[in-house]
């Protein structure tokens, strides 16, 4: 589900350049916060019952997610330097602290890779889940859950939309939607574990393969209505589907982060040269696959990093 959610962002950002125009696209992070808060809730918790702290967290989910945020943010000063350097210089430092630029109105949290203020947002979801949410109750969870859709509620009446958090104008609408979709994903997370969800694993592995397509057209369906009865559906039948053994699923998880982190910035070349050609939707879906077919390249240089060099064997 979460590849699936990356690739329908990518072909959001791709608007004008792409065959299909997918216009509730920007949703898709709403299920990322909220499948974030359904994982973790159910790797780490356990974990902080048995004595783990924050700084080993954080330390865990840094080695987790800044490797390709860094590499994302060197592509966008590549991609942002010819436009302005200086600017981009100086967007350099904060960000490479995981930190965005200061500004006011439409300004970009981040300039060299705007859609890292999820990232952002995750991360301070991230320091409350370890200091605060994973030892609440269910009830108060479900109250900080009521206040972010709330703030969605208020989002929507003053905007129109969910598609916000980008900007610093509309950095709040953001925060209440990881608020909302971090919450939400922990209390279902809950409900799975306390009525024992996970028996109904004995269906048909093709069931869960399915669910990732089947929900595709929620894109297209009214944000609050997807947001806060969609997707919790989703999630939670997702989890009680999930296939045992699917590599396929398994490969599009793992590159779903990459992708997201890469694909801004290798989209300002792509665009340029789209919209200079008389085929700017064929350019669009090339660079598409183009962006894809990079992140798995990069993926797979940066797994034979990891793993180091090959033993030499040893001589008699």
């Amino acid at each position: 589900m979460r590849g699936v959610a990356a690739l329908i962002v990518i072909a959001f950002h791709y608007e004008g350049i792409f065959p299909v125009e997918v216009a509730g696209g920007y949703l898709a992070v709403d299920l990322f916060f909220m499948l974030s808060g359904f994982v973790l809730a159910a790797v780490y918790v356990p974990r902080f019952e048995r004595g783990m702290g924050m700084r080993n967290f954080m330390i865990s989910r840094a080695r987790r997610l800044y490797p390709f945020y860094l590499f994302g943010l060197m592509l966008g000063l590549g991609a942002r330097a010819w436009q302005d350097p200086g600017s981009a210089l100086l967007a350099l430092p904060l960000g490479l602290l995981g930190l965005p630029t200061p500004g006011d109105g439409p300004e970009y949290l981040y300039h060299l890779n705007s859609a890292y203020w999820s990232l952002f947002a995750e991360w301070v979801i991230n320091v409350a889940f370890v200091l605060i949410l994973w030892r609440l109750p269910a009830i108060l969870l479900a109250i900080v859950a009521a206040a972010g859709a709330a703030g969605l509620v208020w989002a929507w009446q003053v905007t129109g939309t969910l598609d916000g958090g980008a900007h610093w104008a509309d950095a709040w609408i953001g925060l209440a939607r990881v608020q909302f979709g971090f919450a939400m994903g922990m209390l279902l997370h809950r409900a799975f574990v306390r009525y024992d969800l996970g028996r109904w694993r004995t269906h048909p592995g093709w069931l869960g393969l399915a669910l990732p397509v089947l929900m595709l057209p929620c894109y297209w369906g009214p944000d609050l209505l997807v947001v806060m009865l969609v997707f919790p559906a989703l999630v939670l039948v997702g989890a009680m589907m999930e296939p045992r053994k699917a590599n396929m699923s398994l490969w599009l998880g793992e590159i779903s982060y990459p992708l997201y982190c890469l694909h801004g910035p290798l989209q300002i070349p792509i665009r340029g040269i789209a919209v200079r050609t008389p085929w700017p939707e064929l350019v669009g879906l090339v660079g598409y696959g183009g962006t894809l077919v990079f992140t798995i390249v990069l993926m797979q240089v940066a797994a034979r990093a990891l793993r180091g060099p090959r033993p030499i064997p040893a001589t008699t």
